[in-house]
Parts: structure tokens; C-alpha cells; sequence
């Protein structure tokens, strides 16, 4: 996935623990009308997880695109 990509799947994460839509921080919006398959799929994936896992991978991910390039 690319970089964008690794946010916005940490970034339904964090949407996922907040529980409603008036508790998110920001609501996604696609470029050129919709997401690509590969991140509705995640965003699918994501619906089925406890939130100790959401915050599990939120944290991963973030860490991950924050980390130095090797």
C-alpha cells in the first residue's frame, strides 16, 4: 500500500474506536469519487476488529510511516 494509503486505514482505525461519526476526527473523502478496491476492502476488514486490535494496527501503521526510510 502506498503511503496515503497506510493513513487512510490508520485513520478508519482511529474512526472505528471512536465509535460514531460525530466523534471522528475527520471524515475520509476520496479523490475522483471513490476508493480504490484494495482500501474498501481494509475499510471492510477494519468493521470486524475489536478496538484493542483498531488501536493495535492505528499504532503500528503510524509508526511505520514515521519511521526513517531505509
Amino acid at each position: 500500500m502506498t503511503y496515503a494509503q497506510k493513513i487512510a486505514v490508520a485513520q478508519i482505525a482511529c474512526n472505528q474506536m471512536a465509535g460514531s461519526p460525530s466523534n471522528q476526527l475527520i471524515q475520509l473523502k476520496p479523490i475522483g469519487g471513490e476508493f480504490d478496491d484494495q482500501l474498501k476492502l481494509a475499510f471492510v476488514w477494519l468493521g470486524s476488529l475489536s478496538l484493542e486490535t483498531l488501536a493495535q494496527l492505528a499504532i503500528e501503521i503510524l509508526e511505520e510511516c514515521t519511521a526513517p526510510n531505509e
